[in-house]
């Protein structure tokens, strides 16, 4: 069975905000888990928003980034869930995956 790394926004202005980012992932993890499994294909999401949702301020930022990463590096495949920012715009979604790391847009 294979991991997969659900990626999206996790900071925002305001503890809403954040805790809507997490919303969105838990989803996205949950429909990428649906589908797959009715594919009979079934995979594990894994979902590093809902592990420190409540850390926020307890160790630098790039600490968190440095874990995330290190969890990203155990899985085989990257979804990027396609979202809308609050004020209509879909943001840019670059970031820099490890070679073995297949990236997929839900």
């Amino acid at each position: 069975m294979k991991l997969v790394y659900i990626a999206g926004p996790f900071r925002a202005p305001t503890a809403w905000g954040i805790e809507q980012n997490i919303r969105a992932a838990e989803t996205a993890g949950l429909e990428l888990m649906r589908r797959a499994h009715a594919n009979g294909t079934p995979c594990a999401a894994v979902i590093p928003h809902t592990m420190y949702r409540h850390f926020q301020g307890a160790l630098p930022d790039d600490a968190w980034l440095k874990a995330d990463l290190a969890i990203l590096e155990r899985c085989g495949l990257c979804a990027v869930p396609t979202f809308v920012d609050r004020v209509g715009r879909r943001p840019s979604r670059a970031f820099i995956l490890p070679a073995q790391i297949d990236p997929c847009i839900l």
